[in-house]
């Protein structure tokens, strides 16, 4: 990865070996925001003869996602991200793509898992589709513009992380330096504003993320990461 966080397509198309059989690459990272290159990895894949996932969980309804344009083989999406029931998601799956299903016992699924199907989460995560628009994306955009450029020019010792301009509406991921995140918490919670210091996967870990890490963040003293 770069210092955004973006995958080098170059750097997948070396890495793919004869016996790779699989490439997976979040379409965005749900943590710093950073948008992949996902139409130009898939298209390494398929020459290469490789199947292509994305995980556009964090992006679905947020960023276009045509598939007659991106090759990819299966597309993961979750109904929590974006409001609607936890326990629920979708598999695209690309007609030929060959596929084994985890979980045997019945034919449900069109006999791709599996156990009693969730109709009951099933309609509320179309209904959170519908209830979704491209009026709160905008919204989403100019909160996050106005936040990072005030955050930025106005407070000392802050580093934005992710793609300034390839990232995702709703996602603004900043470094404070010096200040203890917790208190930086607090004191917004106070103001009105829902922040966190980590990702909710994460959220038992006080270690530095991954992520973060992985995008080359310096740890210069005491800090956190506010999302």
């Amino acid at each position: 990865m770069d210092e955004y966080g973006r995958v080098d397509p170059e750097s997948v198309q070396k890495l793919i070996k004869q016996e790779t059989s699989l490439v997976s690459v979040q379409h965005a990272n749900q943590e710093i925001g950073t948008i992949q290159d996902i139409k130009t990895i898939a298209e390494i894949c398929n020459e290469k003869n490789v199947l292509f996932h994305t995980d556009a969980t964090h992006t679905f309804t947020k960023l276009p996602l045509d598939l007659h344009k991106i090759n990819a083989d299966l597309v993961t999406i979750s109904a929590h991200t974006l409001h609607g029931p936890s326990g629920i998601g979708a598999l695209y799956l690309k007609k030929g793509t060959p596929f084994n299903k985890y979980l045997d016992g019945g034919f449900q699924e069109f006999n791709k898992r599996g156990g009693l199907e969730n109709i009951p989460g099933a309609i509320g995560f179309k209904k959170a589709v519908e209830l979704t628009s491209r009026d709160e994306n905008d919204k989403f955009i100019q909160m996050r513009d106005h936040l990072m450029q005030r955050v930025l020019n106005e407070i000392p010792n802050t580093t934005l992380n992710g793609h300034p301009t390839e990232r995702i509406p709703h996602n603004a991921n900043i470094t404070f330096d010096y200040v203890e995140g917790e208190s930086i918490t607090l004191h917004l919670d106070m103001k009105g504003f829902a922040v966190s210091t980590g990702s909710a996967c994460f959220s038992r870990s006080l270690q530095a993320s991954h992520v973060i890490l992985g995008i080359g963040e310096i740890l210069k003293g005491p800090m956190d990461h506010l999302e």
